[in-house]
């Protein structure tokens, strides 16, 4: 049996990690077909697996969208919130590794969810590797100031 290696690209908006990922595809590791629309803010794209954007705004809407906050989880509720959606990653994951044994994604909100996923990652014996995007914070305010007007 392959050895099954998840890459996961970590860094805040704006940082670079769209870049990051894209060079990833580049070395041969899939990112899968179903990847969030380019355009917009972002026109060479994104480079975000649909599912994992939505899996992951839906926990940060149950858990009170904490990628914005500077505070910590409530431990209980957000043990209650991770254990409702495990199975649902599990399922997102077990379909994109049934056709690779190497998959990255990236999404900013990752950071905030690191806990989850590595409880997802676990449950299939993947192993997991960790991409992490560093950008001068002036220049990410300046790209964020550039988009937002």
């Amino acid at each position: 049996m392959k050895r099954k290696n998840v890459y996961v690209v970590l860094g805040a908006g704006r940082s670079g990690t769209s870049s990051i990922v894209r060079s990833l595809k580049t070395l041969g590791i899939d990112l899968g077909n179903i990847l969030r629309p380019k355009g917009g803010r972002n026109p060479k794209g994104f480079w975000e697996d649909s599912s994992i954007l939505a899996l992951n705004r839906i926990l940060a809407r149950e858990l009170g969208d904490p990628w914005f906050a500077a505070s910590y989880f409530d431990q209980k509720n957000t043990e209650k919130v991770f254990a409702r959606y495990a199975s649902y990653a599990v399922g997102i994951l077990n379909k994109r590794f049934s056709t690779t044994s190497d998959w990255a994604f990236k999404d900013p909100r990752t950071i905030v969810m690191l806990p989850f996923w590595q409880s997802a990652f676990q449950a299939l014996g993947l192993h997991d590797h960790y991409v992490i995007a560093l950008r001068n914070p002036l220049a990410t305010a300046h790209s964020i100031k550039k988009i937002t007007g």
